[in-house]
């Protein structure tokens, strides 16, 4: 039932917050995390005063 919960709280949070993702305020880069060894892509935001 949880499982069905967070699904459901996921489809509306990208259903109301899909518009922010489009604005190409961040591009995506690939940095080594040192814990596992392995990369990973994270979100290198551009304008970064106006995501805090």
């Amino acid at each position: 039932m949880l499982q069905e919960y967070a699904y459901m709280c996921n489809e509306r949070n990208k259903a109301l917050y899909e518009d922010e993702e489009d604005e190409e305020a961040f591009e995506r880069v690939e940095l080594v995390d040192f814990a596992t060894g392995e990369t990973r892509r994270y979100k290198k935001y551009i304008d970064a005063k106006n995501k805090i």
